[in-house]
């Protein structure tokens, strides 16, 4: 899927690009102001019935460039498969 390119390096080269093609309908749709994809979310998101417990919203900025170095650092094939799917499965993916 990636050529052969590292997950995490990929995902955060192509991440904003990813965001912008996910949520550009929604702005052209009015559903969206093109200002609120400015940064990342706004507000906590909880998954019903996990026991996932999100960072703060304030956190997730600071947390991203971490989540990338980790997935680029990661030697476990499992889970660059899984953040391979997860990342270039969006829009506007790297080919």
């Amino acid at each position: 899927m990636l050529g052969g390119a590292n997950a995490g390096v990929v995902a955060e080269a192509m991440h904003g690009d990813w965001y912008r093609e996910l949520f550009g309908p929604s702005v052209a749709a009015g559903l969206l102001n093109a200002a609120d994809l400015a940064g990342y979310r706004g507000g906590q998101i909880f998954i019903r019935r996990s026991m996932h417990v999100p960072p703060p919203l304030e956190a997730v900025r600071d947390l991203m460039p971490e989540f990338f170095a980790l997935l680029a650092a990661e030697p476990e094939p499992a889970v660059r498969g899984w953040a391979n799917l997860r990342w270039s499965s969006s829009p506007g993916r790297a080919s």
